[in-house]
């Protein structure tokens, strides 16, 4: 599985499970070259404020 993001106009990998970087692919990556790498690769879309509101409550409840 990874996420994509956007780097200017092109569509990258912005983060990778170990499975996905055991099989070549790395943050940066262009997603067209990532799919070239592996036919059936899980790709979801990268939501970084939600992510960092989601690392926010977590601070606030420990």
């Amino acid at each position: 599985m990874v996420l994509k993001g956007s780097d200017g106009r092109r569509r990258v990998v912005t983060a990778a499970d170990d499975f996905a970087r055991s099989l070549g692919i790395a943050v940066g990556m262009p997603i067209a070259k990532a799919q070239a790498l592996v036919n059936d690769l899980h790709i979801l879309d990268a939501n970084p404020d939600a992510d960092l509101d989601g690392l926010g409550r977590l601070i606030r409840i420990n």
